[in-house]
């Protein structure tokens, strides 16, 4: 790996190493390799629409169980639970299952919609959001009901022996990622909401085009100049290393 380059792994909640955290020291950033505003914008846009599809289950690039998406296999995790605790009598517990189970069912149906709907050109990019919201919610809920019938199971577990309720105590530290990854629920109700219903927009400062445009200054010589002409300049070194506590840095 280049000298320039740090990887520094994250440690989640959980314990696991999923992600990483990359750091750039005294690169030099040529003027000439910097792209267009538009060209970058739009790779944003549809880079962000494929992680949508990948978390809500219907990206063609990804094969097997995503988190947001069970159809590809059916998770037995209430069930085993429900099993384990001896609820298999109670009612409650029943609808439970029974709820978890047409939850997974509708995901399904509504991936291979939306999917083939934008295969085809019925749906445009955005519906995306479509999936990738409903697997949030979907993926929430089913948290919150594997809790209420592990109980006291899901809290504490013997440390050599993996239990049900342990599964879905660990599962539940991680539940929140799928509302955070491609975009927050937040998002994906604006989108759904601006670019396939046509409501109008929220209301945002940085739409008025003379916030868009960055203060400019005059140089030396009098000319006025661009900040951001004047921050990539040919030989310009950046560090794009964040100030970090003495403390959180690595040992």
């Amino acid at each position: 790996m280049s000298p320039e380059v740090t990887v520094e792994q994250i440690r989640q909640v959980d314990g696991t190493l999923e992600f990483c955290q990359e750091f750039f020291d005294d690169v030099v950033m040529p003027l000439g390799d910097v792209g267009a505003r538009s060209t970058t914008v739009g790779m944003d846009s549809r880079l962000l629409i494929h992680e949508r599809m990948a978390v809500g289950g219907g990206s063609p690039y990804t094969s097997g169980r995503s988190i947001g998406h069970d159809s590809a296999a059916v998770d037995t995790s209430v069930i085993d639970t429900v099993r384990a605790t001896g609820l298999e009598g109670d009612a409650h517990a029943r609808q439970l299952v029974a709820e978890a189970h047409v939850r997974q069912l509708v995901g399904g149906h509504l991936v291979r919609r939306v999917t083939e709907g934008m295969t085809c050109g019925a749906m445009p990019p955005p519906a995306g959001s479509l999936m990738k919201l409903f697997s949030a919610t979907a993926v929430m809920r089913r948290s919150e009901i594997g809790l209420e019938v592990a109980g006291a199971t899901a809290a504490a577990w013997p440390d050599d022996a993996p239990t049900a309720g342990g599964r879905v105590g660990l599962d539940s530290l991680s539940r929140q990622g799928v509302s955070l990854g491609g975009g927050s629920n937040e998002i994906q109700r604006n989108i759904i909401a601006e670019r396939l219903l046509g409501m109008p927009g929220e209301a945002a400062a940085d739409r008025d085009p003379l916030l868009r445009r960055p203060p400019r200054g005059g140089g030396s010589d009098g000319a006025r100049s661009s900040p951001m002409r004047t921050a990539l300049a040919p030989g310009w070194r950046h560090d794009s290393r964040p100030t970090r506590p003495p403390q959180s840095r690595r040992r």
